[in-house]
């Protein structure tokens, strides 16, 4: 059996994200923004599912350190999908964003750990960049998570509210992506 994402799924992620995104944006009914949220979900989770799978059968190609580090990431990824879904879909009070940022910081980091040794071991320059990435926008939300309980201002939450829903976003919109490329340099690392 191939290790390569379905050609639908790479597809169908994406664009169930970008849907979401856009009906949220345009102000439809908070019914179809849930629905579009529902479907976009469901294709994270299928395409989550495969990465799982890669990392099950990756010994050959990344040490089990390395692979309990990925499977805790793809585990984390509750943390973002619960985050849009919470800005997306909530219609009350929302919990505060320096306590998201405080769950987002296992996901950045298990996510720079991953990146940071899949780099290593396949060369892939897209992995030092999500790598890199991960590290930055992890930083900058604990700084601002901070700065929103020393400064008597709104900015800083607005600002990290604003930054962990566009990480959020296009993270999901890059993951069938990066699976795919995941699941290509475990396959020509099996030849």
């Amino acid at each position: 059996m191939s290790l390569a994402l379905p050609r639908a799924l790479r597809l169908l992620t994406p664009a169930a994200v970008l849907g979401t995104s856009f009906a949220a944006a345009l102000g439809p009914t908070r019914g179809v923004v849930a629905l579009a949220f529902a479907a976009a979900a469901t294709l994270l989770a299928a395409t989550l599912h495969r990465a799982w799978s890669l990392a099950r059968r990756g010994d050959e190609r990344l040490s089990a350190t390395d692979l309990r580090c990925m499977k805790l990431h793809l585990l984390l990824h509750v943390v973002p999908l619960a985050y849009a879904g919470t800005m997306l879909l909530a219609s009350s009070e929302l919990p505060s964003p320096p306590l998201w940022a405080l769950g987002f910081a296992p996901f950045f980091l298990s996510g720079h750990l991953t990146w940071k040794k899949l780099h290593a071991r396949f060369g892939t320059f897209l992995y030092a960049l999500f790598a890199r990435g991960n590290l930055a926008v992890g930083f900058t939300s604990l700084l601002l998570a901070g700065a929103c309980q020393v400064l008597d201002s709104n900015l800083p939450q607005t600002l990290l509210e604003r930054l962990l829903l566009l990480y959020a976003g296009i993270h999901f919109l890059l993951t069938a992506f990066a699976v795919r490329r995941i699941a290509d340099d475990f396959e020509h690392a099996a030849r």
